[in-house]
């Protein structure tokens, strides 16, 4: 593998890495973003890691990139989002 491939890779894995925190309750950087802002991030992942777009920078592009089992990968990624109940895009909330 070159240097330019693997550096791609490692991208990519970062990408993966910051969708696991997006999602994960416990990772999430509350005071970053703030409630609303978390959840519209969260809401964005977990639609991203459900879709079955196969495009570039879409999440089975990323696992086929990383060599990962993309159902396996969405499944345990997904797992995360259960942590937190899921808001809806438009629904108000006051700011922390």
């Amino acid at each position: 593998m070159n240097e330019q491939y693997g550096d791609c890779k490692r991208l990519w894995a970062m990408v993966l890495l910051q969708a696991i925190k997006d999602i994960d309750e416990k990772l999430i950087n509350w005071g970053k973003w703030g409630r609303k802002d978390a959840h519209r991030i969260k809401a964005n992942t977990v639609d991203w890691v459900k879709s079955d777009n196969p495009d570039p920078c879409s999440f089975l592009w990323v696992c086929q990139i990383l060599e990962i089992e993309a159902a396996a990968a969405r499944k345990k990624i997904l797992s995360k989002a259960q942590t937190l109940p899921r808001m809806e895009r438009n629904t108000k909330m006051k700011e922390d």
